[in-house]
């Protein structure tokens, strides 16, 4: 496990976007965490990007700030400093989610010596996903219905081709395969 460089960002150039990406090392993720005693994994390295690139190198200059100014305050004065973020960037309720307007791609992509496998997984409204998948795991608990207990992964735990079928039956994602 490395820390990331502060601030650092990365251009993705995927077909998909048309474009370049500007994308960081972040976004919450523990698949480094889920994946560093992976005997078949040698490299995980999770990057985040929006497509609106005046966003991402404003957010990566706020990451600079924080460990330059704020890492070594206290929690009060820290929680000062998000509050002001916050309220400066999203003063009010946002808007409901549209599976129009929000929508992801996720890419996952796996080499052996002599071939590639690349999955991609389409999604929309990401919060409302993110609650899917929340019954999703409920449904299991309830049921008394998993694999693995504990902190793991909730592909570990519920399995990945139920998860995603959840998603799939509520036309929330789609995978692909090549």
């Amino acid at each position: 496990m490395v820390e990331h460089e502060a601030g650092k960002s990365y251009e993705l150039n995927l077909p998909e976007f048309g474009r370049p990406v500007v994308s960081l090392p972040w976004s919450g993720t523990s698949l480094p965490a889920f994946y560093e005693n992976d005997p078949r994994v040698r490299y995980c390295h999770s990057l985040v990007g929006f497509y609106d690139n005046q966003v991402m190198p404003m957010v990566a200059g706020l990451w600079k700030q924080w460990e330059a100014e704020y890492k070594d305050k206290s929690a009060e004065e820290q929680n000062a400093v998000i509050e002001q973020l916050v309220q400066s960037t999203t003063p009010s309720m946002p808007p409901r989610e549209r599976t129009s307007m929000q929508r992801s791609l996720d890419f996952a992509i796996g080499r052996a010596p002599l071939t590639t496998t690349r999955v991609t997984v389409a999604s929309v409204t990401p919060y409302i996903a993110t609650g899917a998948l929340h019954a999703a795991a409920v449904e299991r608990l309830l049921a008394d219905d998993f694999a693995a207990p504990g902190f793991t992964s909730a592909c570990k735990a519920f399995g990945h081709h139920y998860l995603l079928g959840f998603l799939e039956q509520r036309g929330l994602a789609r995978a692909s395969v090549a």
